[in-house]
């Protein structure tokens, strides 16, 4: 179980990073804060022979350049060799740097 929750927190670090990403559009500028996973729901954990597969949902706060509260819903696949990926929707309610 312990695997399953710093899968899951590597799962939303990845979420912020990809979330920067998106907001590449934006004009540059520093960015810091913090995040909380407040909830999280395991759904289903599934294992074959070379993955572990996770369907969750979560409900995340955010801190500082982001202000504000989302939503995630998907999918962490666990591999054998401890890498992971997560494929899923997050939903953000709040403000960007103001």
């Amino acid at each position: 179980m312990k695997k399953i929750f710093i899968s899951v927190a590597v799962a939303l670090l990845l979420v912020i990073v990809v979330t920067s990403i998106g907001l590449a559009a934006l004009p540059r500028g520093e960015a810091s804060g913090s995040f909380l996973s407040t909830s999280t729901t395991i759904h289903s954990v599934t294992d074959d022979k070379f993955n572990e597969v996770i369907d969750l949902s979560s409900t995340v706060t955010y801190t500082g350049t982001l202000e504000g509260t989302s939503a995630l819903q998907g999918t962490l696949t666990v591999h054998r060799d401890g890498s992971s990926d997560f494929q899923g929707i997050e939903t953000f309610t709040g403000s960007v740097n103001g």
